[in-house]
């Protein structure tokens, strides 16, 4: 039991750091986003004369970046889409177990979901997009840092449950 509080403990401290992380490279894709599409609109409108990365790829492989992270945000903050019906009519111990178990499909899901993304990307390595010339593999590597955090974060909800549920509480923190 210590042995888990402690590992729960330091990754909660790793993924605050991360938090940190994620939190400016997601304020530093909008602004860059916004930027490189108004940068189009004006090139277009202005000299008539569309940039040459025109075409919307720009903006497509940076607003990609912005949902990969704002998934993973999501992911760690709970924020996501979910059912809370069920849990709620149990008792604070049965919850937190049934949640535990939510937690460990989810991280079971995202890590399939990054195996196929994996390959999805190794495929696409050889696809270059016309007006960057940048290869797509790395353009949806998005897609596999999206799945790989979120399944990091979701081994971090496994964890906090695996303290909860073995300490006897709710999701909470709340003893029975």
């Amino acid at each position: 039991m210590r042995a888990l509080l402690l590992l729960d403990t330091t990754f909660e401290r790793l993924c605050s750091l991360l938090d940190i992380a994620l939190k400016w490279l997601a304020f530093l894709a909008l602004i860059a986003l916004s930027a490189s599409t108004m940068t189009e609109v004006l090139i277009r409108y202005i000299f008539s004369v569309p940039p040459r990365w025109a075409g919307g790829e720009v903006p497509s492989v940076l607003l990609l970046w912005v949902t990969a992270i704002g998934i993973v945000i999501a992911v760690r903050r709970v924020a996501h889409l979910r059912l809370d019906i069920m849990p709620s009519l149990l008792k604070p111990r049965q919850a937190a177990a049934v949640q535990l178990l939510v937690d460990i499909a989810a991280l079971v899901f995202m890590i399939l979901l990054a195996q196929l993304v994996y390959e999805f990307v190794v495929d696409n390595l050889r696809t270059q997009m016309p007006g960057l010339g940048i290869s797509y593999g790395w353009v949806n590597t998005s897609l596999l840092f999206g799945a790989g955090l979120s399944s990091l974060y979701y081994l971090k909800q496994v964890s906090s449950g695996l303290v909860a549920v073995s300490a006897g509480a709710g999701m909470d923190g709340q003893a029975q």
